[in-house]
């Protein structure tokens, strides 16, 4: 799920009017010192803002679906005790999922 909606956001962001050809998108998921990592860069057309961690949505008010995305991705890093950091600067939206990989 994690995967899923972490990909389905960043594909998602190249859909819309304006956008260029140079679309692309950078995935890393590894382990190390018993945590699971998920990188994941895509290129960005317009701004997004990010306060406290968080994107100030885009998508249309009216959207049934709006920002669940990310709050599911939130929800799932919180009960593998990880960390979650978004950023989005120079066009370049970037989200990194940090898990804990040992059982409780």
């Amino acid at each position: 799920v994690l995967l899923l909606n972490s990909l389905s956001n960043a594909i998602e962001s190249f859909q819309g009017p304006g956008q260029n050809d140079d679309k692309w998108i950078f995935l890393q998921l590894y382990t190390a010192n018993d945590h699971m990592v998920l990188d994941i860069k895509n290129s960005i057309e317009k701004e997004i803002y990010i306060v406290n961690n968080k994107i100030a949505s885009t998508k249309p008010k009216g959207g049934t679906e709006h920002g669940l995305g990310l709050e599911s991705i939130r929800s799932i890093v919180e009960s593998y005790r990880g960390r979650l950091r978004i950023t989005a600067e120079n066009h370049i939206f970037e989200l990194q999922a940090i898990l804990v990989n040992e059982p409780e």
